[in-house]
């Protein structure tokens, strides 16, 4: 017998699934992320392209959610190079199968939705940090700087918006152009934008001192500033690098963590931590144990340090969570074609 298979593009992503729905799903998600199974993700290396391609599987074993069978995997390439050819320089697919019977279920481009759950999964951290640190003081609004222009700056903006109030948005990226065509697009959400090369650097460490969110969303290699420019109190989400030789923050900006969140433990083997300090293990926690109601910092965390890191390089739960969220929307709305198999 025949079985449905439904094709979704970035549009139908998008339009099924909205930023503050997505930080919904993702946070109850995370709540139960004891009923996933996520292997060791699979990286190959293509040089010659200037990037990788990594397969990263997942499924969740749940047996009273209504998506107890889902099981998928995302496909996502880093190319650089794509830029030159008005292409994504982030493309990837997700693939979702029928736990039961092992047949797919869906193929959706996931682009918008690995940038969505990125932007969803930080502003987690950053409110959950925020509300622990700042406890029954009023929240102040959000003062941020995002380095980067592309999709990924883009939506952590929304997904910023959906926490909280931005008094103040600087954009900063290495070149001008793109930094001005994204503050522009963003004008209408925010009226005190400002737009930055990244050589600027004096207006940059202006705009670091005064800043209480930063987010680090580039393909650099290097740290993008010196970690000595941060205003106590500062929560960075860093989702930029992934490899042990690259690096969006210095060693000093390491050191100065109170309390570092990750979304999964390979990301401590990353740049940020490979190529320097190892944090201590007392002041590292992972995302999920950022949803349960009532997470405080942990005393050793609250002795030392003085921001805040939340380090992500994207987990499979995330891709397979809004992936099924995504699925179970769209065709409610029928949204994609839909073939039989």
């Amino acid at each position: 017998m025949a079985s449905p298979f439904v094709v979704l593009s970035d549009e139908d992503v998008a339009r099924a699934l909205p930023m503050c729905e997505a930080i919904d799903e993702l946070r109850l998600a995370l709540q139960h992320a004891g009923e996933f199974l996520v292997p060791e993700r699979l990286v190959i290396s293509c040089p010659e392209h200037h990037g990788s391609t990594l397969f990263k599987p997942a499924v969740r074993r749940s047996t009273t959610d209504p998506r107890e069978g889902s099981m998928g995997i995302k496909i996502v390439s880093v190319r650089p190079d794509n830029a030159a050819l008005r292409l994504p320089a982030v493309p990837a697919t997700v693939m979702l199968f029928d736990k039961t019977t092992g047949l797919p279920r869906a193929l959706m481009a996931a682009t918008h939705l690995t940038g969505l759950r990125t932007a969803a999964c930080s502003a987690i951290a950053i409110d959950a940090l925020r509300c622990a640190t700042q406890k029954n003081d009023p929240l102040e609004p959000l003062s941020v700087v995002v380095f980067g222009a592309g999709l990924q700056a883009e939506l952590h903006v929304a997904a910023l918006r959906a926490i909280g109030s931005i008094s103040s948005l600087t954009l900063v990226n290495r070149t001008g152009d793109s930094v001005r065509r994204l503050a522009e697009k963003l004008a209408s959400f925010c009226s005190n934008i400002t737009a930055l090369a990244l050589d600027e650097e004096e207006a940059v460490m202006l705009a670091l001192s005064k800043a209480n969110t930063v987010i680090t969303a580039t393909n650099s290699q290097t740290p993008l500033f010196a970690g000595t420019a941060l205003r106590p109190g500062t929560v960075i989400a860093a989702v930029g690098s992934y490899t042990p030789a690259a690096r969006e923050l210095d060693e000093t900006t390491i050191r100065r963590c109170r309390a570092i969140v990750l979304d999964e433990q390979s990301a401590m083997r990353v740049g940020e931590f490979a190529l320097g300090y190892q944090p201590p293990m007392t002041h590292v926690y992972e995302l999920s144990s950022l949803c349960v109601p009532g997470w405080t910092l942990s005393q050793h965390a609250e002795e030392s340090g003085d921001i805040y890191l939340y380090k992500s390089v994207g987990s499979a739960l995330q891709d397979l969570a809004s992936g099924a969220a995504v699925l179970e929307r769209a065709v409610a709305m029928k949204l994609g074609t839909t073939a039989m198999l």
